[in-house]
Formats: C-alpha cells, sequence, structure tokens
C-alpha cells in the first residue's frame, strides 16, 4: 500500500522485487505463498467473474482468473504436486519440463500484471477494488518463483534449458519444495517451447484444481479463512 502523490489517499501497488523472497501483501501468509495459494486466488477470481453483469467486467475478471489459474499450474508443476504435473509422452520423454514451466509463469505473470495496469475504461474504482488484492497477491507469489529460480531465467523471461532436483532430493515434494529446494536444482537438456495451456485447457484445469484443493484441505484452510474474512469486513464497510 502506497500514498497517491496525486490524490493523498491510499492505493495498491503491485510489488516487483528482483532478489530474495516477495513477502505478500494480502491474502497468503507463511507457507501458503505458493501454488495452492495462487490456484484459491484464481478460484476467487472466477467467482468475481461469474458475478459480474456486464460483459465487458465479465469478460475482464474472466482474463485475469484464467491467467491466476495457469499461473497455479506452473507452479504446481515447479513443485511437483500430484494432479498438476503434465505426464510424460507413450515413449517416456518429457512433453513438458520445468524449464516450460518457468517460461510460462513469467509471460502469464506479465500477462496479468498488464490487465492490473489496464482495466476496462469507466471501471467503477470501488468495484476495481474487489480484485486488485487478488491480482496484486497472484503476482507476488510468481515473483517469488522467479525470484528463487533466479539463475535459471533471464530478465526477459528465456529459460536456457529444462532444470531438476537431484534424484536423492525429489521425495516429499510438496507445495513450495521447488522455491525452499532451488538451490539445488540441477540444469538438464529438454524443451522449454511447449506451453502447459497446449496440454491441459482451461475447462479441463479448473476440473483438476478442484480436486487438488480438496486433497490439500489443511493447508489451504487458512487462504480460504482470510478471503471470508476480507469480503465480510469490506461488507462492513461499504455499510457504514
Amino acid at each position: 500500500m502506497v500514498t497517491d502523490p496525486a490524490t493523498g489517499k491510499p492505493m495498491l501497488k503491485i510489488v516487483d522485487g528482483t532478489a530474495g523472497e516477495v513477502k505478500n501483501v494480502s491474502s497468503v501468509d507463511g507457507n501458503q505463498l505458493n501454488a495452492l495459494g495462487t490456484l484459491l486466488l484464481a478460484r476467487k477470481l472466477d467467482e468475481l467473474a461469474n458475478q459480474q453483469t456486464d460483459p465487458e467486467l465479465k469478460d475482464y475478471y474472466g482474463q485475469m482468473a484464467k491467467m491466476a489459474y495457469y499461473m497455479g499450474a506452473n507452479e504446481g508443476e515447479l513443485d511437483d504436486v500430484p494432479g498438476l504435473q503434465v505426464t510424460t509422452a507413450l515413449n517416456g520423454t518429457t512433453r513438458y519440463s520445468n524449464g516450460s514451466a518457468l517460461k510460462d509463469l513469467f509471460s502469464y505473470k506479465a500477462k496479468m500484471d498488464a490487465l492490473v495496469s489496464n482495466p476496462p475504461p469507466g471501471v467503477d474504482v470501488a468495484e476495481f477494488s474487489h480484485v486488485v488484492p487478488l491480482a496484486s497477491e497472484v503476482h507476488n507469489i510468481a515473483q517469488n518463483y522467479i525470484n528463487s529460480l533466479g539463475s535459471l531465467i533471464s530478465p526477459t523471461g528465456e529459460v536456457a534449458g529444462n532444470f531438476k532436483l537431484p534424484k536423492d532430493l525429489r521425495s516429499g515434494f510438496a507445495p513450495g519444495s521447488s522455491v525452499r529446494l532451488a538451490q539445488d536444482m540441477q540444469v538438464t537438456e529438454g524443451n522449454v517451447k511447449t506451453s502447459y495451456e497446449q496440454y491441459v485447457s482451461y475447462d479441463a484445469l479448473k476440473t483438476t484444481v478442484a480436486g487438488v484443493l480438496n486433497n490439500y484441505q489443511d493447508v489451504t484452510q487458512p487462504v480460504k479463512t482470510t478471503l471470508t474474512d476480507a469480503v465480510e469486513v469490506d461488507t462492513h464497510a461499504r455499510n457504514q
């Protein structure tokens, strides 16, 4: 939160750190700074989109939700989260690598940032205030992955090759693992040209995410509670 120099009022500004860990600003705390937090935020953005009666605003929020869903999927691929990994081809070769996921994540984050910076003309400020904190948090989580894996990606989002953990560190993966173990990643051969969306449609992804979040109920509950509390506080404030 910063002060708008033109109006003197508080305003949200997206954090874009270049090194170290990006701290969250709204809904996800502690070890929730990972793919599961992104997916919960994506689902919330999708709910907001479905509540809109204005076609332009519905489409705008829907685009944000789609970016967030795929960003969470990219993060889940990096973390080897069961259900979010793109399966290997029949011959055993990798169709979608960690390098591809990191490149995708950088690209989707740029698209999300562009959406936040360019709302539809005439959008109501109060209405827009509902979506900015969610989109900002999605950005911050993605930036944490990009910062942590910074040695493997260029400032323009290019990834020279695939990377993975040594075999003895691959067991017991959980959301956020690639961030915690980034320093142990080893560069390998691999294709970084394919995209997650090439293999998993948006509708299929949303169905998969519902199952993944259900499998991590204990982990995601703090985020759900915070999102619910935020809605209640906002409603109370508007009624004063």
